[in-house]
């Protein structure tokens, strides 16, 4: 799904449960209002329409940071997708313990992330991809990249009998 926005560099910046599924029971992204390109082709119509970073509870750490200027990125694209991933697993959407966001905040700034529900429904092999995802940006390992991440989930559908 965002490895195809990716493969045409395009950066969602806003990945939440925005994600509908078609007539072919395949997912398909929807609201693109903060996307944006990763080089000028002339695509106006996708660049950024706001400077301000999209759903709190979806958004990279790097991109809540005041003192920055950092702009979304793939990078940013697989925190929220693991953020999304969480909520799609377990039915709870992440920091589902905190009812405000500015809480959300000032966790995200001491370095923290998402935790685990307890309900135990989501494998432990999903929830090391989910905290890759999360990984800060200066960690010696990267974030994975959507191709990473595409192949972890076609993997799993093998190992299930699912092709």
């Amino acid at each position: 799904m965002f490895h195809v926005v990716h493969g045409v560099q395009v950066v969602h910046g806003d990945l939440t449960p925005n994600v509908l599924l078609n007539d072919e029971r395949r997912a398909v992204l929807t609201d693109f209002g903060l996307s944006s390109m990763f080089v000028d082709q002339g695509y106006s119509y996708l660049q950024r329409s706001c400077a301000q970073p999209g759903a709190i509870r979806y958004t990279a750490p790097e991109l809540l940071n005041p003192n920055t200027s950092i702009q979304p990125d793939t990078r940013s694209d697989v925190y929220s997708f693991g953020c999304l991933t969480l909520q799609v697993l377990s039915g709870y959407e992440p920091w589902a313990d905190i009812k405000h966001e500015r809480y959300i905040i000032f966790k995200v700034a001491v370095g923290a992330t998402p935790q685990r529900p307890d309900n135990n429904q989501i494998s432990n092999a999903h929830w090391h991809l989910i905290e890759l995802c999360f990984t800060p940006l200066d960690a010696t390992l990267p974030r994975p990249s959507t191709g990473e991440i595409l192949i972890f989930f076609e993997n799993e559908l093998q190992s299930e009998g699912i092709t």
